[in-house]
């Protein structure tokens, strides 16, 4: 259940305790024991289109699936370009001391980040009995470091976005450093946390990483073990199935853009026999 997971994060810095229990608080509040809908964004650096295109209205009276509760964002490499001329979330938390970061801004929608807790996870005995694991797999591309964070493994962000289309709205997030597959595998199978949204969008596989098999998108079937039985797979690469497409977000994305599209939106039911 998320909301065990939720309980089980610990925040690294003294000083972020007080704050982190007023979130479990709320989380329990909204949630109780209920999962919520989770929008995971795969080898992710810090996309924030995600949240813009998954906004309530959209869900709600466009694509007609369900309202994100929850964004988790992973990405092994913990590097991204950010506005304020950030490169990682460490920069970005410790510049939350003078007040909320923009993230970005045009004529149409700002997008701020209110708040940053870096959470731990493992204790340092687990953390050790995973990387002894990981690193008794020769063929993965990673060192076995890459695949379970030193300290942090997750950071809580929360987000806001003015648009002049939707309006304000609040996004919370968990960022995390974990590769994608010892994330599923030692977060989300352990924890029964079930994804609603997948999201491929930015996987790099363009910059090798395809040559060692990790192209999320190419071997999306892996992940549907923590899939909910009717479950949403957003990708720029196309699917091998036949899947309803649910939307074409033509602006955003790599592959198709030469075409005129963008990321297609496909709804996958695994109780149907598809795929």
């Amino acid at each position: 259940m998320f909301n065990n997971f939720l309980f089980s994060l610990v925040p690294v810095i003294e000083n972020d305790k007080t704050e982190w229990r007023e979130i479990l608080d709320d989380y329990s509040s909204e949630f109780g024991d209920r999962n919520p809908q989770i929008f995971w964004y795969l080898s992710s650096g810090l996309d924030l289109k995600a949240l813009v295109h998954f906004n309530q209205t959209d869900t709600d009276r466009n694509y007609h699936t369900p309202c994100v509760d929850f964004f988790i964002y992973s990405d092994y490499s913990n590097t991204f370009p950010s506005i304020d001329g950030s490169k990682n979330m460490q920069e970005l938390y410790d510049k939350l001391d003078f007040g909320e970061i923009l993230m970005f801004e045009d004529n149409r929608t700002r997008i701020t980040l209110d708040q940053i807790i870096p959470l731990s996870l493992f204790n340092e005995k687990e953390r050790e009995l995973l990387k002894i694991k990981y690193s008794k797999y020769p063929e993965l591309p990673l060192s076995s470091a890459s695949y379970i964070p030193k300290k942090i493994d997750f950071y809580y962000c929360y987000f806001s976005i003015e648009s002049d289309y939707f309006g304000e709205e609040y996004f919370p997030m968990l960022w995390s450093s974990m590769e994608n597959w010892s994330l599923m595998n030692e977060v989300l199978k352990k924890y029964q946390i079930p994804i609603t949204y997948f999201c491929g969008a930015c996987d790099g596989c363009r910059k090798g990483v395809e040559l060692h098999g990790e192209c999320v998108n190419k071997r999306y079937k892996e992940f549907f073990p923590v899939a909910r039985e009717k479950f949403y797979w957003i990708t720029d690469h196309g699917m091998e199935y036949d899947f309803k497409i649910i939307k074409d977000f033509k602006k955003w994305g790599r592959y198709f853009l030469s075409a005129g599209g963008g990321n297609i939106m496909y709804e996958i039911n695994q109780g149907s026999g598809s795929g």
